[in-house]
């Protein structure tokens, strides 16, 4: 009777657990059937004890665990394929080895530059959501900043490290023309290639200089300024770029804000936007800058006219503006006309 309660306990357990899980899941991570094949054998080998003569337990003994060692064996040979799949594999996320491999680099470089922070460009712009936020935890990470390189990049003070794992984003393209990459700091990853970059005071300065205006377009009351904007060429049903730089003036509070480009007719009325987190504010710091992208859409059928470009800042996910020390809450900015085709 002992037996076949215990068998029939592992078998609700195999069929029935707590949270739902495929077959594949229980053979490759939990021993349900070296569980349930154990709970026969111990009852057989009781039951076995108890009734027959000991040549025959002898017997059975050598052949009953054959399916516990085949299985066993196979199990072996399985994990031994995946794991050997997912080394030579080229798609999906980073492996542990290329987070140590990028930790153990970063390690070295900000070791050798005690004055530089380290710029993290991956997919997933926050804290939480950043493919490489792991690298944070294990370098400092009080010196280390993690964004999305297709919305944003910081420039700390006074010089910073870059790790660009998210080739051919627009941080990308900011990088190879503004910083310095370190021929010795290369990372293959996926058949992508992470590459460490320098930039140097004088070359931070510089870029800074180059984007800022000749005084602030816009101060919040949040303690950051909005000290540069560029503005692409515009065209009826495509995306206007805009490059927004950052000032951080002062501490803000540790509120998740969001930023709001739009285009506007000069009676201020909304054509287009596009709203983002740009750089995430829980990682802004006195005396950083940072450079945001938008694409704002522009309408098919824009018509022929003058327009202007407003910026505002507001809480996530609130949606609270953030004023202006101005007065207000959206700050104006370029006016231009869009020509008749």
């Amino acid at each position: 009777m002992e037996p076949a309660r215990a068998l029939s306990f592992a078998a609700t357990v195999y069929l029935r657990s707590a949270h739902y899980l495929q077959i594949y899941y229980l053979i490759g991570q939990m021993p349900a059937h070296f569980l349930l094949i154990g709970v026969c054998l111990a009852g057989i080998q009781r039951a076995l004890e108890r009734s027959t003569r000991r040549a025959i337990q002898v017997a059975a003994w050598t052949i009953l665990p054959l399916p516990l060692l085949l299985l066993a064996g196979w199990q072996f040979a399985f994990n031994l394929q995946f794991q050997d799949h997912r080394f030579q594999s080229r798609e999906g996320p980073a492996q542990i080895r290329h987070i140590r491999a990028a930790t153990q680099m970063a390690r070295r470089l900000l070791a050798e530059r005690p004055a530089c922070d380290l710029v993290v460009l991956s997919s997933g712009h926050s804290l939480e959501t950043s493919e490489l936020s792991l690298l944070r935890e294990f370098t400092d990470p009080e010196r280390v900043l993690l964004t999305d390189g297709r919305l944003a990049v910081p420039v700390p003070a006074p010089c910073a490290i870059y790790l660009d794992a998210l080739p051919e984003s627009r941080a990308s393209t900011w990088l190879a023309r503004a910083a310095t990459q370190l021929p010795d700091a290369t990372l293959s990853v996926l058949g992508e290639t992470w590459q460490f970059y320098d930039l140097s005071p004088g070359a931070r300065d510089g870029l800074v200089a180059e984007i800022s205006s000749e005084s602030q377009l816009a101060r919040f009351t949040n303690g950051v300024a909005l000290t540069g904007c560029e503005r692409g060429q515009i065209e009826p049903g495509a995306a206007l770029p805009l490059t927004l730089l950052w000032s951080v003036e002062a501490q803000p509070p540790e509120v998740v804000y969001h930023i709001g480009a739009y285009l506007l007719t000069p009676d201020d009325q909304v054509v287009a936007q596009s709203d983002g987190p740009g750089f995430d504010s829980i990682q802004w710091r006195v005396g950083d800058t940072f450079v945001t992208w938008f694409d704002v859409p522009a309408p098919q059928d824009l018509p022929p006219g003058n327009y202007q470009i407003a910026v505002a800042l507001y809480s996530w996910p609130g949606l609270e503006r953030v004023d202006l020390t101005s007065g207000g809450n959206t700050a104006f900015l370029e006016q231009f006309q869009v020509a008749a085709p």
